[in-house]
């Protein structure tokens, strides 16, 4: 039952019960060249971040070495990181069992994964791949959907077979509400996305009750947040 009284008043309680862990802390950086963000990595875990929210460049994420793409698509809005040298200038300096990596790598994790899988074993967090986000925010993928599907099964396998410290399965409903549409249809939007990827994968040999402790879901928040959560 709700406890009586108004957001922000005593006792501020309205039937609210105590996070299980802290927040996270992060904030993405926008610098392409990974000697660049690696300085700033730094600098901001040094200022109390724990957690790294990376955003790709579209050479990464539509997986083109950056030779084979254009210069509008290489170390702009977001790091470029086309080999196990990149990351390694990248991350420099920072030990990933101290921090949370969230990383949205596109149609599909699968390369990224094979990436820091490579760097280090010890990585924890999630490298996300969302087929239909990447299709809505740009109107076309790298790769074909049910192939799509397929790298995101075979990510989740290999989590799953590897203690399960990076999620891999992503779905951004932060991009319908950045397009204007409401909480509600924000909500409607991600919530039918993640139960078609449910059903993608239980064809693939992987029932929900494996894999929906899988997915990390990106919701927008705006003046109207307290309707919003």
């Amino acid at each position: 039952a709700l406890v009586e009284g108004w957001p922000g008043m005593p006792d501020f309680l309205r039937a609210g019960a105590p996070l299980p862990r802290p927040p996270l802390v992060s904030q993405e950086i926008p610098l392409g060249m990974p000697k660049d963000f690696c300085a700033a990595a730094l600098q901001d875990l040094m200022r109390g971040q724990d957690a790294l929210a990376i955003q790709l460049d579209l050479a990464s994420r539509r997986n083109l070495d950056p030779s084979e793409a254009s210069t509008s698509e290489v170390a702009v809005c977001g790091l470029s990181l086309a080999c196990l040298e990149d990351a390694r200038t990248a991350f420099n300096g920072i030990h990933p069992q101290a921090i949370h990596l969230l990383l949205w790598a596109g149609a599909t994790a699968l390369p990224m994964l094979g990436l820091f899988a490579a760097h280090s074993s010890e990585w924890r967090g999630a490298i996300l791949g969302d087929p239909l986000g990447e299709y809505v925010r740009d109107g076309s993928l790298c790769l074909a959907l049910d192939d799509a599907f397929s790298e995101m099964a075979a990510a989740v396998k290999w989590n799953l077979a590897n203690g399960e410290r990076l999620r891999t399965v992503g779905v951004q409903g932060n991009l319908w509400s950045d397009a204007g549409a409401s909480a509600v249809e924000e909500l409607a939007f991600a919530l039918a996305c993640a139960v078609h990827y449910l059903r993608e994968l239980e064809t693939r040999g992987l029932p929900p009750a494996k894999t929906a402790s899988q997915f990390v879901f990106s919701l927008g928040a705006g003046p109207d947040v307290l309707m919003q959560i």
